[in-house]
């Protein structure tokens, strides 16, 4: 089959030139979007572990002092109620810090997502002007 005039003008050399460009600078961008991405997933997925986690060792922490709270209780029933109580408050502190840590590690996590979002359509916006920046150069 012989090419015709009109596949060969420049005008189609041009336009198939300039879909090329814009294929692989598409496939540029994402490649590198992507390649971000993961990096700053990695992060997101530490303090998702460290929010799940953090509650769950503070109540460890806490059953364990409760249970050390009764070791070596002796004395009259004044004395022993008020030493179980001091003890039995400070038995609590695990489970106070652990909550704390989950929330500061929740809150973070919720911040750097909304900003990886952001990221995401900043990535995408300046794709789409460098692509329509080359077509106008290009014609």
């Amino acid at each position: 089959m012989v090419p015709t005039r009109e596949l060969l003008s420049p005008n189609s050399v041009s336009i198939l030139v300039s879909d090329l460009i814009e294929n692989a600078v598409k496939r540029a961008t994402e490649h590198a979007a992507q390649t971000v991405r993961v990096d700053m997933m990695q992060g997101l997925s530490s303090l998702a572990s460290i929010a799940f986690s953090a509650p769950l060792v503070g109540v460890l922490g806490t059953v364990l002092a409760i249970f050390g709270c009764f070791l070596g209780t002796v004395g009259d029933r004044f004395s022993i109620y008020l030493a179980l109580m001091g003890r039995l408050a400070d038995a609590l502190i695990p489970m106070e810090t652990g909550l704390l840590v989950a929330v500061i590690a929740f809150c973070g996590h919720s911040y750097f997502q909304a900003r990886m979002d952001e990221f995401e359509i900043e990535m995408k916006i300046a794709s789409l002007q460098l692509i329509s920046q080359l077509a106008l150069t290009s014609v």
